[in-house]
């Protein structure tokens, strides 16, 4: 088989710096909670063919190779003050690059993607004045057999997210020190968007690229984790020149783990086996709560810029995972769905 054949959804690259070896890692099957203390970094968080052609595999590995290197500074750094605007510009689309990546990204958006393409094919029957009503009915009905080319639609999704990676310009880099005996760990989604801020909303999705409230989490190693928040929304405690946090709480680091086992898709992975007993814990603390992550699909009202009604659209907004995520080193206040109003960060950018 050839080596382009089996391709990465999270770079081999980003495993090495958890990796103490930098061949292998620890990981822990998300669905039944086995360990194993050295699976090969090649086989990990890919899939035979899983962008299809050679040649997007090439300028993917390429993309990746402009990233690397400013996620192994970001890992050693000790002051965001010395990230230069490029290299934070280049963060920014790593973290948009790999959060739509992934076969998480790939499989949470089947719903969306089936509605749209359906709702439009329905839509060009129904207009196509060559048919008759009962035919048009017979086509109609039979569109539950149609298979939507998800490949292309996430590629397109992968391309978007990169190009709108400024959007994200305004939220604050962090940079989490952990100065525990626990690691931080990452899964096979390992950028986790959410949002504390509007903590109790569950009707509608509050984890767009400029929503307020936004926050971003992106584990570099076992001992350093970088967070990004909105700073209209969020006061840092604790916080120590060039924007670094120690986090000293085995609760905060628990927490914050607990979002990677959430947004994983099949696996979670740790540097140290000594660790193996601790990740387990976690996991199956959370267990009970994991869920597939697909968005939620529905026709709901839209808004303009300024919050002016524009009719119905269908809308889709991945909930956010199941975490109470209450940080010693955060504070904020939590809306629900009564306090809820829409708004975009640009609004105050």
């Amino acid at each position: 088989m050839s080596k382009k054949s089996n391709q990465h959804y999270v770079p081999q690259f980003y495993f090495r710096l958890f990796s103490s070896d930098g061949r292998s890692i620890c990981v822990l099957n998300r669905k039944n909670g086995t360990s194993y203390p050295a699976a090969p970094i090649k086989g990990q968080a890919s899939k035979h063919k899983f962008y299809g052609a050679d040649e997007i595999e090439d300028a993917f590995s390429n993309i990746e190779g402009v990233f690397s290197s400013t996620l192994r500074h970001l890992k050693n750094c000790v002051d965001l003050r010395e990230l230069s605007e490029a290299d934070h510009l280049l963060t920014l689309q790593a973290i948009m690059f790999q959060k739509a990546r992934t076969l998480g990204a790939r499989n949470s958006s089947h719903p969306m993607n089936d509605r749209l393409t359906k709702l439009w094919l329905e839509a060009e029957i129904n207009k196509n004045e060559s048919l008759t009503g009962d035919q048009k009915l017979e086509y109609i009905s039979s569109l539950d057999l149609f298979e939507v080319d998800h490949l292309r639609f996430h590629l397109e999704q992968i391309k978007t997210s990169i190009e709108q990676a400024h959007l994200l310009g305004d939220l604050v880099p962090i940079l989490l020190d952990n100065r525990t005996n626990r690691p931080f760990i990452f899964g096979d989604s390992p950028v986790v968007f959410h949002n504390s801020h509007f903590g109790n909303v569950k009707l509608r999705g509050v984890l767009g690229f400029t929503t307020p409230g936004l926050q971003i989490f992106f584990p570099l190693s076992e001992k350093r984790t970088l967070l990004l928040i909105d700073p209209m929304h969020y006061s840092v405690k604790r916080i120590r020149a060039g924007n670094v946090v120690h986090v000293r709480e085995l609760r905060d680091i628990a927490i914050i783990n607990k979002l990677q086992i959430h947004s994983a898709t099949t696996a979670i992975y740790f540097s140290d086996y000594k660790h193996a007993d601790y990740v387990r814990s976690i996991w199956s603390e959370e267990n009970k709560k994991l869920s597939a992550n697909l968005v939620a699909v529905v026709e709901a009202p839209s808004f303009d810029h300024k919050g002016t009604p524009q009719g119905e659209i269908v809308h889709s907004f991945a909930p956010m995972l199941p975490v109470n995520l209450s940080l010693s080193f955060l504070e904020h206040e939590i809306l629900g769905d009564s306090d809820y109003s829409f708004a975009e960060r640009s609004a105050y950018v």
